[in-house]
């Protein structure tokens, strides 16, 4: 499936970053890339996408979706995407073509833009994000597949949660050592019995001497001391 995104958002928003960070590969035609998802279940999505700072509204019926970027550390370009997603909405409010807005740079410490009201005010979905570290930077992604393809559940394949390998079981282990050469059995009894004995040893060692009365005696020597 390939859907033409167009990104909007004022100069140094992030736009070309955010593009970049999910290796975007550069088409024929100038300042547009392409970007490739695998879903878990169901196949591959291509994003042709096309970069501007401003708003055609001649040409909006090119695009199937909409991402509008904002600097977190600029309220200029904030502002900026409030007039943009105004245009947006009312031009597309028939069609209902998905529009996300995405606030970048997470990761600036002088962040300008705090009061963020721009998503209850046009009811589209907001994203904080910082594309340099790739931090949350596929979520507009999926925000925008799930709502083209009606899917909710839709996951990207790196987004899917990694586990860790299962413990083999005991019988499993058994049938291993049963196809394994005689040596190797007995290299694992002599560690298995060396590693018992030496448990039991140190068990031995740190209990305290008593006398015949049943009192510890400090100093006295250890039974492996008197090599017992």
């Amino acid at each position: 499936m390939c859907i033409k995104l167009l990104i909007l958002g004022y100069k140094g928003a992030g736009k070309s970053t955010l593009v970049k960070s999910h290796n975007g590969q550069l088409t024929g035609t100038a300042d547009e890339y392409t970007v490739d998802f695998q879903t878990t279940e169901n196949g591959r999505i291509q994003f042709l996408c096309s970069e501007s700072q401003v708003l055609d509204i001649t040409n909006t019926w090119k695009y199937g979706t909409f991402m509008i970027l904002f600097d977190l550390s600029n309220k200029f370009s904030y502002t900026h995407a409030q007039k943009i997603c105004e245009m947006l909405s009312r031009k597309c409010s028939s069609d209902k073509r998905p529009i996300v807005l995405v606030g970048n740079k997470l990761d600036i410490r002088n962040r300008q833009v705090r009061d963020i009201a721009i998503d209850r005010e046009f009811g589209h979905p907001v994203y904080l994000i910082s594309a340099r570290d790739k931090v949350d930077n596929d979520r507009p992604f999926i925000s925008l597949a799930r709502s083209l393809m009606k899917v909710p559940s839709l996951t990207f394949v790196d987004d899917v949660p990694k586990t860790s390998p299962k413990a083999p079981s005991p019988e499993r282990v058994s049938s291993v050592l049963e196809q394994a050469p005689l040596e190797t059995c007995k290299q694992l009894t002599k560690l298995t019995y060396a590693s018992s004995h030496l448990v039991q040893t140190n068990s031995v060692r740190k209990q305290p001497a008593k006398n015949s009365l049943g009192e510890s005696v400090a100093g006295s020597p250890s039974l492996a001391a008197l090599g017992l």
